[in-house]
Parts: C-alpha cells; structure tokens; sequence
C-alpha cells in the first residue's frame, strides 16, 4: 500500500471515530503514538491529519498537539431562506421571531423580503424581488425555504420553488396557488372568536371592518375563496347567527382601489352618528386605531362608548391608538414550531397545520 493510499485510508478511521464519538473534543494521541498504532511512518500520519484539518474536524497548532473540534465546528449547518415581508410591525415581529428562532437552532438563514417600502407590487420591485430570489438558489441552495403566502412572488416561483422543500405559512389567498402543505393561520376562527367576544361583552349591533383588499384578489373567485378577509366574514357570521342576529348588515367589506380610500370610506362611517356601533372589529389592527381617531374626531370620546377588537394588535403593537383594545392573534413562536415539525417530517407524510388564535382582553 502506498504512502497516498495508507494517509487516505487512516484519514478515514480517525473521521469515523471523531463523528461517532469515539473521539471526543480533546486532544488526539501523539504523531509518534499514532504512527505506532497505524505502524507507519510518522509523514504518513501528517497527510492524514492534514485531510482532517482541512475538513475542520481538528485543530493543529505548534507545541499545543492537535485538538478535536466541537461537533458545533465541524458539522455543515442547514440553511434556510426566509422569504417574506420583514417591514411593518406585524411582519417584522415575524421575521425577527423566526430568524433568532432559526439561528438558534444552528441554521445558516438567508432573507429575501418580499415588501419595499413605498413601492409595493409594481414592476421593479418585482424585479428585485426575482433577481434576489433567483440568485440565492443559484449560488446558495437552501435546504428549506419557508415563504409568506401572502405575497406572491411571481408565476416564476411556483416553478422554482417546486424543486426544494418549501413550507409556506399564513393564509390570505393567492393566485398562484402551490401545491404545498403549510402552517395556516386559522382566520375563520379569528373571526369568530372576535364576534363572540363583542356579543359576550354585551354589543347586540357590533361590525366588522375588513381590511383593504386588492382587486386582483378579491374579484377572481378562486383566490378569494380562501382569503383571509372572506375567511374573517365568515367566522363573524357564524358568531352572529348563532345569537340570532342577523350579521348582512353588519359587515363592512368595501372594495377600495388603495387604502387612502379605504380610510376614506372609513372616516364617511365614523362621520354618521347614527351609525356608531356598539361594537368594533377590524381585520388589521390599523383599523381599529384609526376609527378612534375618527369618533373622536366628529363625536369627541364617544369611541369610550364602543367595544373595539382589533386582528393582530400584539402586546409589542407599534399602533398609538387613544385607548388600549383587545385583540385576535397568533403565536409566532408556535408557528415556528410547527414548521420546524413539519420540516422533520417526510413532505409526503405532511398536513396542513392549522394555527389557532389567541385572545388578548384588554
């Protein structure tokens, strides 16, 4: 056996001791020690724990001997890419949730954001959004990609995408549908759990007021289907109609071209006091603080008048509304867990994973 040959094979004896923990952090026996065990020549030994140290399995250092690595040094890390909005206060607490989760646990994590401030769904960023992508799988394959269903990015992505383990979470409907189990926001629940709250609470006239949604969502009858305003509507209804109310006229869904006439329609129901509900749930959390302002501003502090329930007002809510509401929210470090749950499971064995929300009274 030549000198490659011998270096190569004792190489591979000591990697398989040092990962099945034979070989323990520490130091490993002498040059001398070891070429007495293998019987060969102590430059045969060299080559070999050149190849270890290249591999990042040992440490060579002078007069120190050689030292095994910490499993953290030399075990490759798993990478992930989070795709997803990471700007404004609900989807940046999100993003930093799952990225310190991720990071915890050992992933290498690579972001694509799927917002740009003050340039929302328009060509260039859309370009962005696909170069970022399309260079992140290119030169750095993830081994998990977990994606924010509520934006799309682009009919290019469901192709690619289809190519990796990919775990999309939240639901609020879109075009390009996936063939993909995810970890779901239960919407329908929420809206639910937000009207029993307000007829709990003592409200006989509460609404609902969606958020603004766009029409390429709420006019294609396959996407909205499973849309996370529809989803609210509908959970709201079966609260109302369970207590004999008859909710048709109480929810408020107004198609609006962008969210300036969205407040728009807003401030023109706040504005009519007869109109002034008893009770008050919005889909977004925004929407709750602003109609305060708007009641306060034509009726003084007659909003102390009504009940408000807001989706998605987290205790770290960024919002400044006049009073402190209740909320509808959803977990983020349970959502993780699920993913990760999901990801350890084999993707033919994977169900959809339905999050329920929480209550917070306030």
């Amino acid at each position: 056996m030549n000198v490659i040959r011998k270096s190569t094979e004792i190489a591979k004896i000591l990697r398989s001791q040092i990962l099945s923990g034979k070989i323990i952090s520490g130091k490993l026996p002498s040059e001398r020690i070891l070429s007495e065990q293998f019987q060969v020549a102590r430059n045969t030994i060299r080559s070999a724990l050149s190849v270890l140290e290249q591999d990042g399995l040992i440490k060579r250092q002078r007069r120190t001997g050689t030292a095994v690595s910490s499993p953290q040094e030399y075990l490759p890390k798993k990478t992930v890419a989070l795709v997803m909005r990471t700007t404004g206060h609900l989807y940046e607490d999100r993003y930093k949730c799952f990225l310190e989760a991720f990071l915890k646990k050992g992933y290498a994590v690579y972001t694509v954001s799927t917002h740009f401030r003050g340039n929302w769904s328009n060509p260039v960023t859309e370009q962005r959004q696909r170069q970022t992508f399309d260079s992140l799988i290119m030169h750095h394959p993830p081994d998990l990609i977990v994606y924010d269903h509520e934006y799309e990015m682009l009919e290019s992505f469901q192709e690619k995408v289809a190519d990796f383990d990919a775990i999309p979470i939240d639901f609020s409907g879109t075009e390009y549908t996936l063939d993909k189990k995810g970890v779901w926001n239960d919407y329908r629940n929420a809206g639910y759990l937000a009207g029993k709250y307000l007829l709990d609470s003592g409200c006989r006239r509460p609404v609902i007021f969606t958020n603004c949604t766009w029409w390429s969502k709420r006019f294609v009858s396959h996407v909205y289907e499973k849309h996370r305003e529809k989803l609210c509507i509908e959970g709201f209804r079966q609260a109302l109609d369970e207590a004999g109310i008859d909710p048709e006229p109480l929810v408020l869904s107004p198609y609006s071209r962008n969210l300036r006439e969205h407040f728009k329609f807003l401030s023109e129901f706040a504005a009519e006091e007869s109109l002034i509900p008893d009770g008050f749930f919005g889909t977004a959390d925004n929407l709750v603080a602003e109609y305060m302002k708007y009641l306060n501003e034509f009726h003084g502090d007659s909003c102390r008048n009504v009940r408000f329930i807001g989706l998605g007002n987290t205790p770290w809510s960024r919002e400044l509304p006049l009073h402190p509401f209740s909320s509808i929210y959803f977990d983020y470090q349970e959502i993780f867990d699920n993913v990760i749950r999901m990801a350890e499971t084999e993707p033919s064995q994977r169900r959809d994973i339905f999050i329920q929300p929480k209550l917070i009274v306030r």
